[in-house]
């Protein structure tokens, strides 16, 4: 998987809710610190020149304390990423699977016979990005969670779209869930991430940040899966995807960075 590109930063008058993210959500977004990229954009810069997990663990810290708002408006904040991927998942695990879901998206399933994984995924991943501001991170969390899972998954047949199961399930939300974490980091890292360097050491960054949001979803992830997961509506999904966000930064916001 290629490096993924950084954002120059939301500026100090963004709010930390935009309209799209949580439409279902009355309540207006909590006012803003303008100052609030700053220790996080420092240390990830650190951490991107050094590699050093004490400068990671600080700005993890930060982003879910002042980038952020808090762990609670944080995983707000993802509320329209969750729930696209709700669409989708639930969507493949109902009758007729994904062959069905994509029909009933408006795809031409006979446009695809034939078709190789690439282009099926980028079908799957169009056909569940919703018209918002977060579209863009949206598909390309589809398009990433999509590729790691499927691509290694041996009864998946991309010809009748079948051989999706619980597994399948589970591996496709937890990845979706770190792409769209990992996508909200590297969109508010600022010029300092390209302190990394070379292409190369800034995919060792990358893949170090990646591991450790991977493996605060795994915490997270597990006592839902106990529960049930695979068996929930959209709207419990949307729910227990932001909880799990929420439980990521809840971690982080609490350590000593």
């Amino acid at each position: 998987m290629g490096t993924s590109t950084p954002h120059p930063g939301s500026g100090s008058d963004t709010p930390l809710v935009p309209p799209w993210a949580d439409p279902g959500n009355p309540d207006p977004s909590p006012p803003a610190d303008p100052h609030r990229f700053r220790q996080f954009r420092t240390e990830l810069g650190r951490f991107a020149a050094s590699g050093d997990d004490g400068n990671l663990r600080a700005a993890l810290g930060h982003f879910a304390r002042t980038a952020s708002g808090g762990a609670a408006t944080g995983a707000r904040r993802t509320t329209s990423m969750m729930a696209a991927g709700a669409s989708a998942f639930t969507a493949f695990s109902g009758p007729g699977g994904i062959g069905a879901a994509l029909a009933s998206a408006g795809v031409d399933l006979a446009s695809l016979r034939g078709a190789g994984l690439n282009t099926v995924i980028e079908a799957i991943a169009r056909a569940f990005t919703p018209e918002n501001g977060d579209g863009a991170k949206i598909e390309e969390a589809l398009r990433a969670a999509l590729d790691e899972v499927l691509r290694d998954d041996p009864d998946f047949d991309v010809e009748t779209f079948q051989g999706f199961d619980d597994e399948t399930y589970v591996d496709l939300v937890a990845a979706f869930i770190e792409s769209c974490v990992l996508q909200q980091i590297l969109s508010e890292a600022g010029p300092g991430w390209d302190r990394a360097g070379d292409a190369v050491q800034q995919q060792a960054r990358e893949n170090a940040l990646r591991d450790t949001i991977r493996v605060e979803i795994g915490h997270h992830l597990q006592p839902l899966v106990d529960r049930g997961i695979t068996s929930m509506t959209r709207d419990q999904l949307t729910v227990a995807q932001v909880a799990i966000v929420a439980g990521v930064l809840r971690s982080w916001e609490a350590s000593d960075g």
